[in-house]
């Protein structure tokens, strides 16, 4: 790896990132073999096939784990009651996990891994054109867990380490 010894971690400020650059065909072809994509990464991102082919559990959880923290959320939406006649917010009451992505693969292949863990997940299309998605005019997906008892599960075996996520599921879970 002493092809990268010498990199240096760049601001690009107009897409919001952290990169490196490199023009040097040797470190291009080193960092391929180890799996970095080429090309528009947003739109065909997917999940490492070690991941998607793994029959060991640790895998599969460490990889959803690590996707949660970075792209995903947990929130609770707002409860109303009706008391005479006049509907007033009670409290945030019913959970929602969401993991967003303009890769629709990404969140499908993360479906079937969910699947194999028995937590039920839907992927749904959440924004149609118009959405600025990573900068570019494009459709965005998101993976949604909305059933309580399947949001437990995925506390239980999967969980987090992304202390706003930790929070906000303790607070929902003395309710």
């Amino acid at each position: 790896m002493n092809q990268f010894k010498d990199i240096k971690v760049k601001n690009f400020e107009y897409w919001r990132v952290y990169g490196i650059v490199s023009y040097k065909k040797s470190v291009i072809n080193k960092a391929i073999h180890h799996g970095f994509q080429i090309g528009k990464k947003a739109y065909n991102v997917k999940v490492p096939e070690q991941v998607i082919k793994s029959n060991d559990n640790k895998i599969i959880i460490s990889f959803l784990r690590g996707l949660f923290d970075t792209d995903g959320s947990f929130w609770c939406e707002k409860s109303y009651s009706k008391y005479s006649n006049v509907w007033k917010r009670t409290h945030n009451y019913h959970p929602e996990i969401k993991i967003a992505s303009c890769s629709k693969n990404l969140l499908q292949q993360c479906k079937e891994l969910l699947d194999k863990l028995s937590i039920e997940s839907k992927v749904v299309q959440k924004n149609k054109k118009g959405f600025k998605c990573n900068r570019n005019i494009n459709n965005s997906y998101a993976l949604n867990i909305r059933k309580i008892d399947e949001i437990k599960k995925w506390f239980k075996l999967i969980g987090t380490s992304n202390p706003r996520h930790q929070t906000r599921y303790a607070v929902w879970n003395k309710l």
